[in-house]
């Protein structure tokens, strides 16, 4: 997955034999990037924290919600795991939904205490998100106002 803030024509690229897709996204939501050096080519590379926030803005370009939440979990195991800087950068995209799947898939899965769980709910604001987009949700869970898919499990 690449994501660009440049208008490109090409959606799917294929560079050295690997693929690519292309994702546009509105330039003040491209922040939390460091660079490395690969031989002789600098790469921007999103720093983990933004990686979970882009997990959890679009899930369906890490495989879905359950592959966001796989995400989060290693994460929130890893020496990269910084809840402030999380919950910061949520905030930085303005997209509430963002906060809603977060809080809900963290409190499923005892990952929210109940500080963290009070300043996620303090930020949302009104209207139902999709946990995830690609699978609609029949029931709703009116705390995190998210709709549920059929069958969900944590």
């Amino acid at each position: 997955m690449v994501f660009s803030s440049r208008k490109s024509s090409a959606r799917d690229l294929k560079l050295s034999g690997a693929k690519f897709w292309v994702k546009i996204m509105k330039p003040e939501r491209m922040f939390g990037i460091q660079s490395i050096w690969i031989q002789n080519q600098k790469i921007n590379l999103s720093d983990p924290s933004k990686t979970i926030i882009d997990a959890f803005n679009h899930p369906s370009v890490v495989g879905g919600i359950r592959m966001s939440i796989d995400l989060l979990k290693s994460y929130l195991k890893s020496e990269y795991q910084n809840l402030n800087k999380l919950f910061e950068y949520a905030l930085k995209m303005k997209n509430t939904a963002i906060l809603k799947r977060l809080g809900y898939v963290m409190e499923q899965n005892n990952l929210l205490d109940e500080n963290w769980r009070v300043k996620f709910l303090q930020e949302m604001r009104s209207g139902y998100s999709q946990l995830d987009p690609h699978h609609p949700g029949k029931k709703i869970n009116t705390t995190w106002k998210l709709w549920i898919p059929t069958g969900w499990n944590r």
